[in-house]
């Protein structure tokens, strides 16, 4: 025991993010309750992000202290925004965190494309060098887990796949910032490319999953068509929607 009061750990949690494309205060309450009931389970008190990237709204015609408390008063919980320069000072003022960009698997933004070069004289030439010799491609990093998933538990894969050789029980939930691949049942949650990559996928023996998501884009439960539950799939992001395939 040490006479500290209180100790600093890291931990991972879920939070839904909000993806804001414009404000107008009647249609967002609107939207929002309809979504809230689709997905009570999901939403009810859940923490929430809020991104500004595809936001088209002008900074002034935006209610900030507004659109918290509408989303307090329906129950979830705002913690933070990711935000372009543009919104940041108006983000400060309402008092929640102003959150990193969405990061690729490694934990580094993604990158942008190259910039042109500019026109600039041509290089001397010089004396052809020898080819280098090839590089090895290294393995992509996995974390196994050999046992049950049990209901309340939940498993993050950093940086790495995630492999279960058994079930992931009604309750508990699976993370990776690269793919899932489940030996078993899958009842709980799964939630593979949470640092944004589009191209994590989702494969498990048997489809009972109360969610599923890749990359911040989810489905839940009563939207699986009825032929794929109890059967062994493959789930991967095609645009800004899941796609669920057989195996």
């Amino acid at each position: 025991m040490t006479n500290c009061c209180f100790q600093l750990k890291g931990s991972v949690f879920t939070a839904v993010v909000l993806e804001l494309h414009h404000y107008s205060e009647e249609a967002f309450v609107a939207e929002l309750k309809q979504k809230i009931e689709q997905a009570p389970q999901l939403l009810q008190q859940s923490p929430i992000v809020f991104t500004m990237d595809k936001c088209v709204d002008a900074v002034d015609d935006i209610d900030f202290p507004g659109l918290i408390q509408q989303c307090r008063n329906l129950g979830l919980q705002p913690i933070g925004f990711r935000s372009s320069p543009t919104f940041n000072r108006a983000i400060q003022d309402t008092g929640l965190a102003l959150l990193p960009p969405a990061s690729g698997r490694n934990g580094s933004q993604l990158p942008s494309a190259p910039e042109p070069p500019a026109n600039r004289p041509a290089p001397a030439a010089r004396a052809p060098e020898q080819p280098a010799t090839a590089q090895k491609p290294q393995a992509v990093p996995s974390k196994l887990v050999t046992q049950p998933v049990r209901s309340g538990q939940q498993i993050y894969a950093r940086d790495a796949d995630l492999i279960v050789m058994s079930q992931v029980s009604e309750g508990a939930e699976v993370l990776a910032d690269g793919n899932i691949h489940i030996y078993g049942g899958l009842r709980g949650r799964a939630l593979a490319g949470v640092k944004g990559d589009e191209a994590a996928r989702i494969f498990c023996h048997s489809m009972e999953a109360e969610l599923l998501s890749i990359a911040g884009n989810f489905l839940l439960s009563e939207d699986f068509q009825e032929q794929f539950l109890k059967q062994p799939v493959q789930v991967y992001l095609k645009g800004e929607g899941l796609c669920i395939d057989p195996l």
